[in-house]
């Protein structure tokens, strides 16, 4: 009774449908005709395009759905920057994505012009392929793609209902357009962010974001027997994507730490990387690396959980295959985002750390790991939502078109580079005291490697302590242990150097025994920029500012307990060094004050 409801209200689709071709309209008659805009970044955004093109098929066998790489529509040089520079993000560079991520999420003059350069350079293209197919109905399953269609929708030059695929659950703000007539959802939680951006009415979650075949009954041991793996014993799948990302390798040694596990390793298309996990593992009969495979329902109907790195659209068809899911690997931009919030609802675990990801896949295997929420029957199929798609933005007049271009051009012709760009400026402020009872300040001392110690054991000998700035240089880490002294990060700055400073705090971090996700560190002497700042804060930096400096020993200010002081001693010169201590001192006891390193003055 349901799938005749649903075929008449198919039916219901107006016969003929117009697409605005430069002042003329094209009449098309019945079958309708299904366009789906997809990209092939990663495998996400193909996967929810197949199965959208599945679901319509299924409930109206007479449409006519044809996908098309919106991206590739778009242009070449949009495809080369937004696929290419994306892949090459995450295998060589993850940390310049979270670069463009916080750029975009947190400063609304990037996301202007990020929009302005995608619309300008790919709406011709885009909207002269639609016109080649004239559709009835265009869906997107990619956001670039999204932004694109909904320009061209909301400035008249696209006469037909427009949708957008979202299979995120958070980070929505790329994915939502006000000028996309509706949001096919993934998840109910994310209607209120859509909503938001696009207008009320403007989301509704659906099935059919996953292929029908995920939600058909499988039973486990014939998918076992369909994929040659043993039917006793617990299997997990290690997934990089379609990309093969993410530490694969750690992911496979931890599954190996379990007790009677079979593991299959999804190296997507990334052949470099299989062929590397094969050369590690191949001797291990618990392991089987496969590359890019169609039959990824089966095994999530064989496994007993999953490690996936990018928690995209994978963890929606292990929902649906009901496999719980751990996402590790990939922690960066939109997939750390979209994780965590995947985690909070209890969708999938999320580990941070190869024993995080050991503990959060034993708790899977053991049946206690994230609660798997199969997909509502009784939500709307995504065939019939685009059925009944119906115009919704109606075009603006032609002022307040150009409010936006106007402001896009005034925020771009405003906007300095953002390597120079004052943290300060966007009130992103640094430490520079310690609220405390006790008379003490945190001392800071800049010393070349080979002074550390005799400066250490003075301070030691006058009842001070103090924190000593160090670099990513091995000769003063080594200097700085055996003094058994306090070591504090150090940034070094410039317009080109902060591309390298996540690397090197972390290194110094892992030198010196502090924790990876919350330490302190003391900003440069000289130009600190916003890409300092959050390049540092993206690798767990807080920064640290002086509120005293004292070059050889002296100052004009007053002292307070709680302060930031760096003493910066003369280079190589030991006696000039120990005489700047002694004037340190001799000004705290003025002021009733002591010194002590500024982890040991944190805590009270």
């Amino acid at each position: 009774m349901h799938s005749m409801a649903l075929g008449a209200r198919l039916r219901t689709w107006p016969r003929r449908a117009s697409l605005r071709t430069r002042g003329a309209h094209v009449e098309r008659p019945r079958p309708r005709k299904v366009l789906i805009l997809s990209a092939n970044v990663g495998e996400g955004h193909a996967a929810a395009a197949r199965a959208l093109a599945q679901d319509v098929a299924l409930h109206d066998p007479t449409a006519d759905v044809k996908i098309v790489d919106g991206l590739a529509a778009m242009g070449g040089l949009i495809r080369r920057v937004v696929q290419d520079g994306y892949e090459a993000q995450l295998r060589v560079a993850p940390w310049s994505a979270d670069i463009v991520y916080w750029l975009l999420h947190h400063l609304a003059p990037a996301r202007w012009l990020a929009r302005f350069l995608l619309r300008s350079i790919g709406s011709r293209a885009l909207q002269a392929t639609i016109e080649r197919e004239s559709p009835d109905v265009v869906v997107s399953t990619y956001p670039a793609v999204t932004i694109v269609l909904g320009m061209l929708r909301r400035r008249g030059r696209l006469n037909v209902p427009s949708a957008a695929a979202i299979t995120d659950l958070a980070g929505l703000f790329f994915w939502a357009d006000r000028g996309v007539d509706m949001h096919l959802l993934a998840y109910e939680e994310s209607i209120p962010e859509v909503e938001r951006i696009a207008g009320r009415g403007s989301a509704r979650v659906a099935r059919g974001l996953v292929a029908p075949s995920f939600q058909s009954p499988r039973d486990r041991d014939d998918a076992r027997d369909a994929l040659g793996l043993e039917r006793d014993g617990r299997i997990v799948i290690v997934s990089g994507g379609g990309w093969g990302v993410g530490d694969l390798e750690g992911s496979i040694r931890e599954a190996l730490a379990l007790d009677d596990v079979t593991i299959v390793v999804l190296a997507g298309r990334n052949e470099d990387v299989r062929e590397a996990l094969a050369a590690a593992f191949g001797d291990d009969p618990r392991v089987r690396v496969l590359g890019f495979t169609s039959r990824i329902n089966d095994l999530l109907a064989a496994a007993d959980a999953m490690v996936h790195s990018t928690a995209g659209v994978t963890c929606l068809e292990a929902r649906a295959r009901g496999c719980p899911v751990v996402v590790y690997g990939a922690q960066i931009a939109h997939i750390r985002v979209n994780a965590r919030e995947m985690a909070k609802r209890e969708i999938v675990d999320v580990a941070h750390s190869p024993a995080e990801l050991h503990e959060a896949l034993g708790r899977a295997l053991a049946g206690g790991g994230a609660r798997v929420r199969p997909v509502d029957p009784g939500l709307p199929a995504a065939a019939a939502l685009l059925a009944g798609a119906r115009i919704r933005v109606r075009s603006p007049s032609r002022m307040r078109l150009a409010v936006p271009r106007l402001a896009v051009s005034v925020a771009v012709a405003l906007t300095p580079v953002w390597t120079f760009v004052s943290p300060s400026a966007l009130g992103l402020h640094s430490i520079s005291s310690v609220r405390t009872s006790i008379r003490e300040v945190a001392l800071v001392v800049r010393a070349p490697a080979d002074l550390i110690g005799p400066l250490r054991r003075q301070l030691r000998a006058q009842g001070m302590d103090a924190s000593f700035a160090v670099d990513n240089n091995t000769h003063m880490i080594s200097a700085l242990r055996g003094a058994g002294a306090h070591g504090l990060p150090e940034l070094h700055g410039g317009a080109i150097r902060w591309m390298l400073v996540g690397g090197e705090l972390r290194r110094v971090c892992h030198a010196l025994g502090l924790r990876h996700h919350s330490f302190y560190y003391l900003r440069p002497r000289g130009a600190f920029s916003l890409a300092d700042y959050f390049v540092a804060s993206r690798a767990g930096g807080h920064a640290v500012a002086p509120r005293q400096l004292l070059p050889g020993g002296g100052s004009a200010r007053p002292l307070h307990p709680g302060d930031v002081v760096v003493l910066d001693v003369p280079r190589d010169n030991l006696t000039v060094a120990r005489t700047a201590l002694d004037r340190t001192r001799t000004q705290l006891a003025g002021s009733g004050l002591s010194a002590a390193p500024l982890d040991a003055l944190l805590p009270s």
